[in-house]
């Protein structure tokens, strides 16, 4: 048998890490008594972080190519002990998903008729037009996109505010659109510059949604305000962050439920159970479902980062995916459907 000690009189297993990891597992959380695994099990990434930038935290090489580079790590999070632990512990805690309520397309008719309204009692203010033509966007092009909220803060102003002319003018062949030109890193792509344009038809053939109408005048707004570059969504921030849009998200979507209690339920915390992360999403790829579209384009428009970010695509439709931005009339075929 080979020697089973003695241990050094140091941690040499990672059992600090791990010590911090329960601690954190010991804090209060939001909707349950304690954090989910999802939160405190990013004390793992930051102590590796740590670590790997510390002195020695990564030595030598182990001869590889380009992305397949390994390095000889003596990080505490990268030994046996703590692998086997994060496992063990993932296990018996479990883990508690609170998904964000899905926005539907009848939500969204509802919000279009607010909006429309308070578009036409704002006529003569600009920054009062700018902002409510930016949630009818945000709304309706988001959900005919399948965009995550994060997504739409990658979208670039120049780009997708050209593209607007398609919706008066659109090439032969193809209906009435515009494009959501997204600009910039994306999760898991540093590709400096890198565009990408996901396209949507300006009027649903669906349910009659109408994201085209929204992005008309959001366009004259943006024009008149002399806005010609940076983030299509904007507020005060350089760089916009979610929060800045998060309270008229939930505004508006309290304001449906006020309006119309057979859509929002009228004792459903609105702020609590929807999100501007995922309602959006969630709510479009259940419509899609219920409207008969191909769930492998359903796929191929929800899963467009991935596939970017892809050095091989490998997915269902790999000839969709592997351009996806060249098929233009094929995408247009998901948001109509809408």
């Amino acid at each position: 048998m080979p020697p089973l000690g003695p241990f050094p009189l140091a941690d040499s297993l990672g059992v600090g890490p791990a010590l911090a990891v329960l601690d954190k597992s010991l804090d209060s959380g939001r909707y349950q008594p304690h954090v989910q695994w999802a939160t405190f099990r990013k004390i793992r990434s930051a102590l590796t972080n740590l670590g790997q930038a510390s002195v020695g935290g990564l030595t030598d090489v182990v001869g590889a190519h380009e992305r397949s580079r390994v390095w000889i790590s003596s990080v505490s999070t990268h030994t046996f002990f703590f692998s086997r632990f994060m496992g063990g512990l993932h296990r018996r805690v479990g883990e508690i998903v609170k998904r964000d309520e899905p926005v539907t397309a009848a939500v969204l008719h509802a919000l279009d008729q607010i909006l429309e309204a308070r578009w036409k009692l704002g006529h003569d203010d600009l920054s009062a037009q700018l902002r409510i033509s930016q949630m009818g966007l945000w709304f309706l092009g988001g959900f005919c996109t399948g965009l995550r909220g994060e997504e739409m803060l990658l979208l670039e102003l120049a780009g997708t505010l050209n593209s607007f002319r398609f919706i008066q003018l659109p090439p032969p062949g193809l209906p009435p659109h515009f494009d959501f030109v997204v600009a910039g890193p994306t999760k898991g792509n540093r590709l400096s510059g890198a565009k990408f344009s996901i396209h949507c038809v300006a009027t649903t053939s669906g349910t009659g949604l109408k994201p085209g109408k929204w992005a008309r005048r959001y366009g004259l707004c943006l024009r008149s305000s002399g806005a010609t570059k940076g983030a299509l969504f904007f507020r005060k921030l350089a760089y916009p962050g979610l929060h800045e849009f998060e309270d008229d998200f939930m505004s508006i979507l309290e304001t449906v439920q006020q309006q119309h209690p057979s859509l929002i339920e009228p004792n459903l915390d609105v702020r609590d159970a929807y999100g501007i992360f995922r309602s959006l999403r969630r709510g479009v790829t259940s419509h899609a479902l219920n409207q008969h579209v191909d769930p492998k384009l359903i796929q191929a428009v929800n899963r467009w980062r991935s596939e970017r970010n892809s050095m091989v695509p490998n997915m269902d439709l790999t000839a969709v995916y592997s351009r996806l931005d060249t098929l233009k009339p094929l995408i247009l075929e998901y948001s109509d459907a809408l």
